[in-house]
């Protein structure tokens, strides 16, 4: 195998509400599931509940402390999204030539995610991603995580990730500390669905080619040729 530059840059991506909107999916499939299983959320399905893993959505949308309550449940979302609801996801606008660009500059792009690994390769697959990123991660990536910040910790230590080379873009609070955890710069997207102050204080970007120039400065601030390697699956 041929071996890796002694230094690299990383940009990692959050994916439902920072690369696609993938909301009227998931809200679909929520309301399937709540229904299937005779439940009532405590609070509107609206794109706030978008972002923690799945049985930690449903355990707190449901209020149930029963285990088998929320597997059922959780049973029906699955079966639903991975069926139907995954084909209501969209790239935000700009999105895609961002990725084209950077692809292109010799930055590894890697995805963390706290969605599952199947529908999350399934989505990339139907824009024609597949071989944007160098590396996918789901929150059931073997051995399986259950925060955001462990599952970042796997990415940056299996992928050879420098966390001073290493950026992270996401759209909510949940993501700067998961970063913040691991010493990962981070810069947050306005397109997405965090609340209207939850990104206060953090660096924020409100368009695609805002993320772009972001990137960009980042790139040079971190004092090493972009163009050091090319962005090619490991």
């Amino acid at each position: 195998m041929k071996p890796r530059p002694a230094m690299c840059l990383h940009l990692i991506f959050d994916l439902d509400g920072t690369l696609v909107d993938s909301a009227p999916g998931i809200l679909a499939s929520l309301t399937h599931a709540f229904a299937a299983t005779g439940l009532c959320p405590r609070l509107p399905l609206g794109t706030e509940v978008i972002g923690p893993p799945l049985r930690e959505t449903i355990a707190h949308l449901s209020g149930s402390t029963d285990p088998a309550t929320i597997a059922a449940c959780v049973d029906h979302f699955k079966a639903h999204y991975d069926d139907t609801g995954v084909l209501a996801t969209h790239p935000y606008a700009g999105i895609p030539e961002v990725l084209a660009q950077l692809a292109g500059s010799g930055t590894r792009l890697h995805v963390a995610t706290n969605k599952r690994i199947g529908p999350t390769r399934k989505i990339l697959s139907q824009l024609g991603w597949d071989t944007r990123f160098s590396s996918v991660y789901g929150i059931d990536t073997p051995p399986g995580f259950d925060a955001k910040a462990r599952l970042l910790k796997a990415l940056l230590e299996r992928e050879g990730c420098a966390a001073r080379h290493s950026l992270y873009i996401g759209d909510k609070r949940a993501d700067y500390n998961a970063a913040a955890q691991h010493g990962l710069d981070f810069v947050g997207v306005r397109w997405g669905y965090a609340s209207a102050d939850e990104l206060a204080g953090l660096p924020t970007v409100a368009d695609a080619p805002a993320l772009l120039a972001y990137v960009q400065r980042w790139q040079r601030r971190a004092g090493i040729s972009p163009h050091s390697e090319r962005n090619a699956p490991l």
